[in-house]
Order: C-alpha cells, then structure tokens, then sequence
C-alpha cells in the first residue's frame, strides 16, 4: 500500500492516494478519496495486530490533514464530490480505534489494548 501513496513527500497532499478523482468513464483514472481512509484504517489495524509502528506518523499526519477546518472530514480539497459515504471511511477508521489508541505527551499514538 505504502508504495502508492506520496502525501509523506514534499510537495504532495497528506492523506490522499495519487491520481485524479476516479471517472466512471475513464479506467484506472486515480483513486477515491475514500479509498485513502480505508488504507489508513488498515495501516491502523497493521499496526494493531503486529505492534509495527513504523507508519504511525504518516497515518496521523494524514488523519489530521484531512479532518478538515471544522473537524468533520470534510476538507476544502474534496467538497465538491463529498459524500456522506466518502466521510464514512475515515471517520470510521478513527473512531474504531480511538478505542485502542492514545496520543502520549510527544503526540505519538499509543496502543492501550496490548497488555
């Protein structure tokens, strides 16, 4: 997953997957803004299960980009196709596991569900 997503390098978007906004009516046009969130929430359920958190900077780096100006991932770069599913996914991924995670002093995630 890692190897498509450039939001971590200068002068790329946190939290977004490469390409245009997918067209039904052009294949392989990019990807759905979404689809981001769900990589993220897998990356999170990576680092869950295995206890590697060698991508937890770049998933809260791109969880905080786009929540947006009013903390309702709804951010200025995807209003035009939003959609209440689109939000969905990544409001999804951070709630499910808030659960299991903190932020310590540094702003580092933490697991609190590991012994």
């Amino acid at each position: 997953m890692m190897t498509e997503y450039k939001g971590n390098e200068t002068g790329q978007t946190p939290g977004l997957l490469p390409g245009p906004p997918p067209n039904p009516s052009i294949l392989n046009a990019g990807y759905f803004w979404w689809e981001a969130g769900a990589m993220f929430g897998s990356l999170l359920d990576y680092w869950y299960y295995t206890g590697d958190d060698q991508y937890n900077d770049v998933i809260y780096e791109a969880m905080l980009h786009q929540v947006g100006d009013m903390r309702d991932y709804m951010p200025k770069n995807q209003t035009a196709g939003m959609g209440n599913d689109d939000q969905g996914a990544f409001v999804h991924f951070s709630c499910d596991r808030l659960s299991n995670t903190k932020s310590n002093d540094e702003g580092t995630m933490v697991n609190t569900s590991k012994g």
